[in-house]
């Protein structure tokens, strides 16, 4: 008998899977973001540029 490992997903699928999971990522990525600078005074800021 030939045993082969889990098949993998089709590419839509794949694709579709982190389409669906850039929303949350994002999302994760700001509230990280404004997490660490709750804590951490920024060196510089956009107003300080401008």
């Amino acid at each position: 008998m030939d045993e082969t490992g889990p098949r993998r997903p089709s590419r839509p699928r794949r694709w579709l899977r982190w389409l669906l999971a850039l929303p949350f990522l994002f999302a994760l990525a700001s509230l990280l973001q404004v997490a660490v600078l709750r804590f951490i005074d920024p060196p510089f800021s956009a107003f300080m540029l401008a």
